[in-house]
């Protein structure tokens, strides 16, 4: 019950650990797919935007609460305790994505899912 649908034409090349951003990667689609319900669905973007390649993960999930949203990038912090997971996927990912000279940011309302966007810089050679 689950849709994915992406946009991601041909991109320039970004310098980076491509295991890590795997890994990055991996860890915010399985956070879309935790937090959704039945006929959930999972839109991933991409484009290349003034010298970055901007990633967008968009689901139509539960969202994330105001009062949570300014912490779920904190180590150990979880929204869902019930929910498998140590706390320390989002502070990893947001860490690797600055280690790269980019930029993690959320927005999401509660009760209608969240987005994701990823900035990474465009490889000079």
């Amino acid at each position: 019950d689950l849709e994915l649908i992406y946009e991601i034409p041909r991109l320039p090349i970004i310098e980076g650990d491509k295991n890590r951003l795997k890994q990055v990667f991996i860890n915010l689609l399985d956070n879309s797919m935790k937090f959704i319900e039945r006929q959930g669905k999972i839109h991933i973007k991409a484009e290349e935007k003034d010298g970055f390649v901007v990633i967008i993960i968009k689901d139509n999930g539960i969202g994330i609460k105001v009062e949570d949203l300014s912490k779920v990038k904190q180590k150990f912090y979880k929204v869902d305790p019930s929910k498998h997971g140590n706390g320390l996927g989002l502070s990893i990912c947001d860490e690797i994505i600055s280690l790269h000279g980019g930029s993690l940011d959320i927005v999401s309302k509660y009760g209608e899912g969240t987005e994701i966007k990823i900035k990474l810089k465009v490889s000079n050679s």
